[in-house]
């Protein structure tokens, strides 16, 4: 089942399943036996038959008790493991199954409880068990549409695996609201109403007499301070705002995307996304900046959204005729690099100890009659030094990295050269280095996008002759050189030994999602 596809905590989901069956075995199984035995008290000859009727209830209302604790507890952690957020609980069909269950598990509960302590005490009476008898059967029905949902369930795919179509206009984030001016005086006047409310209620529930008037003011003014206050955190949402990309954050979607950014919206936003393109001066609202950190607030469904259907108000236009489905997506990865690019111009030639954070797009590539690799296939293993080079301008530096391969081996770093003019070994291949060969052009372009320091005036500025990433053993970019600044940086071999052994040093983090949200 589900539970068993579940990695890497399959064992933890096997057992809280197994254990949901069993709860629920027991509780359904017993249901028919139950309505037997309320049916023997109203209905024996004889006071030891009654007796003994009721005796088996009592006994069985105890364990009742601990099915259900277990029935919920390990329903609510099988469903946290399926639909692992709000817009999966919500927003599939998985997750409005587990949400249906809910809902047929209040009646039962409520069936339950007036069983156990409006009932039991009086079962001995004829009438009273036969309406313990008429509540039973209607439990029995109510359960039989839970497990009627739990087969459903089965055949269903996992929240935590499916897009999610949220369906609300709106969700709620504070990093995308936080900045927003006066937020925090906002948020301010929100909890302090709700704190009055608070008040307010908590005197009324005190009073000997409990006043009605006062616990009504005290929990609408409360419910008023916290809808404000969720208010503010309120930012517009469309039925894809949660879907993942479907085309994986790799080298390949970012240039692909890069191209139809560059053919279908560089005009308005600029060839760099600064917003600054020769048609957008024309408009009644200036488009976006596309490298700004807001852009990352945004999530990946709500740019899939604008691209198909447009921005009315800002006179965007969507591109489902003009892009496809597919390549919406690659500028969706291509707009994610672009802003990740912006983020990481802090980049220099020393990592920030442990702070991964910036995802390396992955490639897969050749080496020499070699085939099927991928920059991931070097996760949990060793570092990885990525060389951007030019022939021969980068030919000094080639042989130099080529001495020290050893060494760079033996502090925990493999090495992937990369030609940014190709055609110039196309004759000859003097490097002595791993060298990447299909694909050159797309992962030149895209790690390109890397290229700007915080010194960096525009991003129409030349791609440089050299390049070199430091990628740890999770997949994130964590260090840059570009030759010829003021510093001599990896330029001397020991400060990058030296990184490289402060990478390795670090216990591995969990690796990038390989699709954008």
């Amino acid at each position: 089942g589900h539970a068993a596809a579940i990695e890497p905590d399959a064992a933890f989901a096997l057992a809280s399943a197994t254990l949901h069956l069993l709860a629920a075995a027991l509780w359904f199984g017993a249901l028919a036996l139950l309505t037997w035995l309320f049916w023997r008290t109203a209905h024996a000859g004889s006071r030891p038959q009654r007796a003994f009727a009721v005796r088996l209830l009592r006994r069985f209302s105890a364990l009742a008790l601990g099915l259900m604790l277990a029935l919920v507890g390990s329903g609510i952690v099988n469903a946290v493991i399926h639909a692992d957020t709000l817009p999966a609980l919500v927003g599939t069909d998985y997750g409005r199954l587990i949400l249906l269950k809910l809902a047929l598990l209040a009646p039962v509960l409520a069936l339950a409880w007036r069983i156990r302590y409006r009932l039991l005490d009086r079962i001995e009476a004829p009438a009273v068990a036969r309406t313990g008898a008429r509540l039973i059967r209607r439990e029995w029905l109510i359960a039989a549409l839970i497990v009627a949902c739990a087969a459903t369930l089965s055949l269903t795919p996992p929240g935590r695996h499916v897009s999610p179509d949220w369906p609300l206009p709106f969700r709620l984030s504070y990093d995308a609201t936080a900045d927003d001016p006066g937020f925090a005086g906002r948020v301010a006047i929100g909890a302090g109403v709700a704190l009055a409310g608070a008040i307010v209620l908590a005197f009324g529930m005190r009073a000997r007499a409990r006043r009605r008037g006062m616990i009504a003011l005290g929990g609408g003014v409360f419910l008023l301070g916290v809808t404000a206050g969720f208010a503010l955190l309120a930012v517009d949402a469309y039925p894809t705002t949660y879907w993942r990309t479907p085309a994986p954050y790799q080298a390949l979607s970012i240039a692909q995307g890069a191209k139809l950014f560059a053919q279908h919206c560089s005009a308005c936003h600029g060839s760099g996304g600064r917003g600054d393109g020769p048609a957008g001066r024309d408009l009644p609202k200036p488009p976006a900046d596309l490298t700004a950190p807001r852009t990352a607030l945004h999530t990946a469904g709500d740019l899939f959204w604008w691209l198909t259907h447009g921005i009315p108000a800002s006179a965007m236009p969507g591109f489902a005729a003009q892009i496809s489905v597919e390549g919406r997506w690659d500028v969706v990865n291509f707009l994610r690099a672009l802003s990740s690019a912006h983020q990481a111009r802090r980049l220099s030639e020393r990592i920030e100890p442990n702070r991964p954070w910036l995802a390396a797009p992955d490639f897969s590539y050749t080496l020499g009659q070699d085939s099927g690799h991928a920059l991931k296939d070097a996760r949990r293993k060793r570092a990885l030094l990525l060389v951007f080079f030019t022939w021969p301008e980068s030919a000094a530096r080639i042989e130099e990295l080529a001495r020290q391969r050893g060494a760079l081996y033996a502090a925990g770093a493999e090495l992937l050269a990369l030609p940014l003019n190709p055609e110039a070994l196309r004759d000859a291949n003097p490097i002595k280095l791993p060298l990447v060969g299909d694909g050159q052009a797309e992962i030149a372009a895209t790690y390109s996008l890397f290229r700007h320091s915080v010194t960096t005036r525009s991003n129409a500025e030349p791609l440089p002759t050299h390049l070199e990433f430091l990628v740890d053993r999770s997949s994130y970019l964590r260090a840059r050189w570009v030759p010829g600044g003021d510093f001599a940086g990896w330029a001397d071999i020991k400060l990058l030994l030296g990184e490289i052994k402060r990478l390795n040093r670090e216990p591995p983090a969990s690796p990038p999602d390989d699709h954008v949200h």
